[in-house]
């Protein structure tokens, strides 16, 4: 009798690689009041934790993507008129990023980072999306080079 293909219910790619990797607590960004190792110490602790998922997880390129989206939304805020009207579709990333969860492309240590950045970015304060921006920047500088090569 013919069954239908079910894929492998396999924990290790739903979590984005080996079981000993450890999922990362909710990240909190206070973009409002950066520290003094946000772009250093922080940016490089969460890249190292994204560079532990499986090869087909987590590719720079794919990140970059996600990066390159916060940085088309920062250029084009560039007035408080214009960031009350775009923040809207700076939130909209986080179910992009849930999207790419899903098709198995990023895993959930970057998910949980992400939804971090964004929650981090505040209505009443335009210098949280440039601050995010940065620590973007920051983890993509430390993430390239953990998976160079």
């Amino acid at each position: 009798m013919f069954q239908p293909y079910k894929k492998p219910n396999n924990d290790q790619s739903k979590q984005g690689g080996p079981k000993n990797v450890q999922l990362i607590s909710p990240a909190v960004f206070d973009f409002k009041n950066i520290t003094v190792d946000l772009f250093s110490t922080t940016a490089q602790k969460y890249a190292e934790i994204c560079a532990q998922a499986n090869a087909r997880m987590n590719q720079s390129t794919q990140l970059r993507r996600f990066y390159n989206e916060l940085l088309l939304w920062a250029e084009r805020s560039d007035t408080p008129e214009k960031y009350a009207e775009n923040l809207p579709f700076i939130y909209m990333i986080k179910s992009k990023v849930a999207y790419a969860v899903g098709r198995e492309t990023v895993d959930k240590n970057f998910q949980t980072m992400m939804t971090g950045v964004i929650n981090g970015i505040k209505a009443d304060d335009i210098k949280t999306l440039k601050h995010a921006k940065l620590f973007l920047e920051a983890f993509m500088g430390y993430y390239k080079e953990l998976k160079k090569g």
